[in-house]
């Protein structure tokens, strides 16, 4: 009877849990542009690769993860952006997402009249900084394993092209990004997009940001989770009587 009890206790507190598939937008985004190593570019582009000047770009972008329930279990996570702009001689390359370990700011660099951003005003990023005029990266650009992790959470296809969307499928890592993030906000400072070929010129690509969505794609995670509510006052109580109840029947 006892065991009965706590049985459909378990399996009515657990079937409050449901899947669920959400498309997160991109909250904020900025590039760091060596061409210019002092500009801030978090009203422009997305840019990831080296230009024909031989010269890097990385993009970072975070996404607010408050809209998943917070007790959840990430179990997929897709990433998407317009690919929108390259060189006229551009070559093939993929790219990856590469979690970042620190706080950086979005900034309102403009793309300016050659799309290479804006002189920064002080406290947004840039190649050079962190925050201009405060504080530094611990190399321009950043350091794998000071400012990301080395290792790519996941990566993309190569491509030669624009005018498409570029996903970036699901991988454990990915998930576990996510999941981390969910359960510490404090620590989601987003992804560093690096080029595979970011050391060949031409490799630079411009993806679609949240002020100019190429082609309407704005970036966005399409995030499959299964939700595991907090148990409800209610949910309490009817556990309560059930340990209650299994209390009286030893006594009897």
């Amino acid at each position: 009877m006892k065991i009965a009890l706590l049985s459909g206790l378990l399996i009515l507190a657990s079937s409050a849990s449901f899947a669920a598939t959400t498309t997160l937008f991109i909250s904020r985004d900025t590039t760091l542009f060596q061409t210019n190593a002092d500009n801030n570019l978090g009203n422009a582009n997305i840019i990831s690769g080296s230009t024909s000047r031989d010269q890097n770009s990385r993009g970072l972008l975070e996404f607010d993860l408050s809209s998943i329930p917070s007790s959840s279990v990430i179990t997929g996570v897709q990433f998407q952006a317009g690919l929108i702009r390259q060189s006229t001689s551009p070559i093939s390359s993929a790219y990856s997402l590469h979690r970042f370990l620190k706080d950086w700011t979005e900034g309102v660099g403009g793309a300016g009249a050659d799309k290479t951003g804006s002189p920064a005003l002080t406290g947004e990023t840039t190649w050079n900084s962190q925050y201009f005029g405060l504080t530094p990266w611990s190399q321009p650009g950043g350091a794998a394993g000071v400012e990301y992790v080395s290792t790519a959470s996941a990566i993309g296809p190569s491509v030669n092209s624009v005018g498409s969307t570029y996903t970036i499928n699901s991988t454990a890592q990915l998930v576990a990004d996510l999941q981390l993030w969910l359960d510490n906000p404090s620590q989601n400072h987003g992804w560093m997009l690096i080029a595979s070929a970011e050391n060949s010129a031409d490799s630079a690509r411009r993806f679609s940001s949240s002020e100019l969505p190429g082609s309407g794609i704005t970036p966005r995670l399409i995030v499959e989770y299964t939700a595991i509510p907090e148990p409800s006052q209610g949910m309490l109580l009817v556990l309560g009587a059930g340990g209650m109840c299994c209390r009286r029947s030893r006594k009897t």
